[in-house]
């Protein structure tokens, strides 16, 4: 009779868990608009959204988020089609089809206001002139005050207002004198403080704005990851101080998550 050998299943097992590779984690690509939005994205594709992708990655090991920059039409035209998983740090309300797509909770608050340059005899009574003195905003963006048009000819006839590419860019005219009234995010100006405040310094910041809004992730109905799952991993970051410290290097406030 031939002796049993006690090593024989535990070598097996071992060899069959060494053939059979870790299971792969499912992919999900997150788009961001490959315009400058300070501090959410930088032109080298830096910034707030891939600190935030990063931090998604290291806090679970079911799905690889994968961070990428295509134009604004684009992220919107893929992400409602099921092309890309997600939208970062968008808007549901901003020209999305809400057939396709759902929000996560908000990341943050933000308001477009106005700005001009400082100066000895300028006070908040200067915004009257918004409409009439010459202004600059950002193309492609929607501005209340001027009905929402996208009209550049018509906004510069009916309201003086030039676009420009960027908020950074809408900052610089104005404190070139290349216009007077600006309007830029809130959270472009808290980053500007933190980062350079003498110059943010050098702006006079309206109390009025033109709009509120909040950002958060657009998911697409055929995404891998269900909206809610997304915000479980979101509270992690937040509980664990991940989420504050990521949004503080940016001269943004933490934000609140339920």
């Amino acid at each position: 009779m031939t002796a049993r050998c006690p090593f024989i299943i535990p070598l097996l097992a071992c060899s069959l868990a060494l053939a059979v590779p870790a299971q792969a984690r499912i992919p999900v690509t997150v788009a961001a608009t490959d315009s400058a939005q300070a501090p959410f994205t930088f032109a080298d594709g830096s910034g707030l959204g891939r600190d935030l992708v990063d931090a998604l990655n290291g806090v679970q090991s079911r799905y690889a988020f994968n961070y990428v920059l295509m134009p604004t039409l684009r992220v919107t035209e893929m992400v409602a089609s099921g092309v890309i998983d997600l939208a970062s740090l968008h808007n549901i309300a901003w020209g999305w089809d809400a057939r396709g797509v759902a929000a996560t909770m908000d990341l943050c608050v933000a308001r477009d206001v106005f700005i001009a340059r400082k100066e000895a005899t300028r006070d908040e009574s200067f915004f009257d002139g918004i409409g009439t003195l010459p202004m600059v905003g950002v193309i492609g963006f929607h501005y209340r005050f001027a009905g929402y048009s996208e009209d550049q000819a018509a906004l510069k006839r009916a309201f003086n207002l030039v676009l420009v590419k960027d908020e950074l860019t809408v900052i610089r005219m104005i404190l070139e004198g290349r216009g007077e009234i600006g309007i830029t995010a809130s959270t472009t100006l808290d980053y500007l403080r933190k980062v350079d405040p003498e110059l943010h310094g050098r702006l006079l910041v309206s109390r009025r704005f033109d709009s509120e809004y909040g950002r958060h992730f657009v998911v697409s109905a055929k995404a891998p990851i269900e909206p809610a799952e997304l915000d479980d991993y979101l509270r992690t970051l937040a509980r664990d101080g991940a989420l504050a410290a990521i949004f503080e290097r940016y001269g943004l406030s933490a934000p609140r998550i339920p």
